[in-house]
């Protein structure tokens, strides 16, 4: 509930973190399926090769590494979304109500969607406040 995990590698099929204040830090990950789950906790994963991953918050933040993706999914109220993108980039949706994307990345901009590189890596972030931070 609310403890911290801190893991240095991992690698699995399907994998599911759940938390309400404890946070989550893992240094390497190679997981086909990841779900995380949260109402304060933050979850922090680095070199993360993924093909699906669902994220949900309430005022959590979530950090992301991907090394590589095929679709990432994170939904937040208030809390705030940093993504390092793969090297060949991805296509990301963000909505919110009055959060802001922030990036110094050159990316090309249609509504809700930004391109930045390759659109192999497709990532949505929803957020009603939360910032989202695309590195």
């Amino acid at each position: 509930v609310s403890g911290d995990v801190s893991i240095d590698s991992i690698t699995g099929e399907a994998m599911r973190f759940d938390t309400v204040s404890g946070e989550f830090d893992v240094d390497t990950a190679v997981i086909k399926t990841v779900t995380m789950n949260s109402v304060s906790g933050n979850f922090d994963l680095e070199q993360l090769t993924v093909d699906q991953l669902t994220a949900d918050t309430v005022s959590g933040d979530v950090d992301l590494e991907l090394v590589s993706c095929r679709e990432s999914k994170v939904d937040t109220i208030s809390g705030e979304t940093d993504i390092t993108l793969p090297a060949a980039g991805a296509t990301v949706r963000f909505e919110t109500a009055s959060g802001e994307l922030i990036t110094s990345r050159t990316c090309q901009r249609q509504g809700d969607y930004y391109g930045f590189g390759s659109a192999a890596c497709k990532i949505a972030v929803s957020s009603v406040s939360g910032d989202l931070e695309i590195e």
